[in-house]
């Protein structure tokens, strides 16, 4: 799919094999030695903007159901475990 969303990741781990990461993992690999850049915590609340964005809705209209991208097959088991673990709790 040529509109897909690519995220490609340069570097070496001599004897490591490609693997599929998670986007935490991807977070933490692109944020790694730029911490002044991409703070934990934000200082604070966006300011007011002049012009506020908004989508405007056609009446009677409903959201789309679908996933916005595909997980892998391991992310996939693992939300399913922790939506099912979530479920019993209550």
């Amino acid at each position: 799919d040529i509109h897909a969303p690519e995220f490609i990741y340069h570097g070496s781990l001599p004897g490591k094999s490609m693997q599929i990461i998670s986007a935490l993992q991807a977070c933490t690999l692109v944020s790694h030695g730029c911490e002044d850049v991409f703070p934990d915590e934000l200082p604070g609340i966006p300011p007011v903007r002049e012009v506020e964005f908004n989508i405007e809705l056609i009446s009677g209209s409903k959201p789309i159901s679908k996933a916005p991208y595909r997980m892998a097959p391991i992310e996939l088991k693992e939300l399913k475990d922790q939506l099912q673990e979530l479920l019993e709790r209550g």
